[in-house]
C-alpha cells in the first residue's frame, strides 16, 4: 500500500503489485453488512483501488489474495458526516432565514421545508430564507447532501405577531371625544375603555366616541 483516502462513502487505495502467482487478485472489502469485490491485475506495477456506494463511519477489512494466500489486509473507516450548523438564524411571524458557513459547504445541498424541497444552498450561495409562513407554527427544516444523507434536522417556531394598536386621529368636544384607532395582528378582540365607554375593537379600522362627558375632566383612553 502505497497510499491510502477516505471519504463517507468511498475507500481509495494505491497498491504496488509485484510477484504474484496469478494474473488476476481478487480484493475483497468486508463490513459486518456488505461485501464488495474487485480484481487487480499483475501487469500494472501500481494500482488505483476505489470503492464507491459504501456506509458512512463504517469499518471495512480488505483483503487481497494470489489463490489461497493472503499477500495483502488490513483495515480501514469511512469518514463520519460532518452536520451544518446554521451562522445565523432568524425567525419571524411569517418567515425564517438561514445562513450557513460556506466554506464548510463542499458541493450543492437540497433544503426541505417539512419534507418538500425548497431550494439549495452552496458555497457561494450559503442563505435561505422563506416568507408568506404562518405564525405560532412548527416548520421542519432539513438538508441533505449529495450523497442523500441528512446534515441537519431542525425544527423551528415562528413568533407570534406583536399586536399594534395606532391612533390615527382624534377630536375633542365639549362633552364627547371621538378616537379612530387602527389593530393589527390581534388573535382575539381587544378591549378599549374611554370616559365610561367600553367598546370591543377589531383589526382593521375602529372608531370610539364616549359622549355625556364632563367639560374641563382629563379622560384615559385604555
Amino acid at each position: 500500500l502505497t497510499s491510502f483516502s477516505a471519504a463517507t462513502h468511498s475507500l481509495e487505495f494505491e497498491l504496488a503489485i509485484e510477484w504474484a502467482e496469478n494474473s488476476e487478485l481478487p480484493a475483497r472489502l468486508t463490513s459486518e453488512s456488505e461485501q464488495h469485490e474487485q480484481s487487480l491485475s499483475d501487469g500494472d506495477n501500481n494500482y488505483t483501488l476505489r470503492f464507491d456506494e459504501l456506509t458512512p463511519d463504517t469499518e471495512y477489512h480488505l483483503e487481497i489474495t494470489d489463490g489461497s494466500t493472503v499477500c495483502f489486509s488490513g483495515d480501514y473507516r469511512t469518514e463520519a458526516i460532518e452536520p451544518l450548523t446554521p451562522v445565523g438564524e432568524t425567525l419571524l411571524p411569517d418567515g425564517i432565514s438561514l445562513t450557513f458557513d460556506g466554506t464548510a459547504l463542499t458541493g450543492e445541498y437540497t433544503v426541505y421545508l417539512d419534507g418538500a424541497a425548497a431550494g439549495t444552498i452552496r458555497a457561494e450561495q450559503a442563505e435561505i430564507a422563506w416568507t408568506g409562513l404562518n405564525a405560532k407554527t412548527s416548520y421542519r427544516v432539513t438538508v441533505e447532501d449529495e450523497h442523500g444523507d441528512t446534515v441537519f434536522d431542525k425544527t423551528y417556531h415562528t413568533p407570534a405577531y406583536q399586536i399594534s394598536v395606532t391612533e390615527t386621529s382624534a377630536e375633542l368636544y365639549m362633552t364627547s371625544i371621538r378616537v379612530e384607532l387602527n389593530v393589527e395582528h390581534a388573535d382575539a378582540p381587544l378591549t378599549a375603555t374611554l370616559g365610561g365607554l367600553s367598546q370591543a375593537l377589531q383589526n382593521g379600522a375602529n372608531v370610539l366616541l364616549a359622549t355625556d362627558l364632563t367639560p374641563g375632566t382629563a379622560y384615559t383612553l385604555e
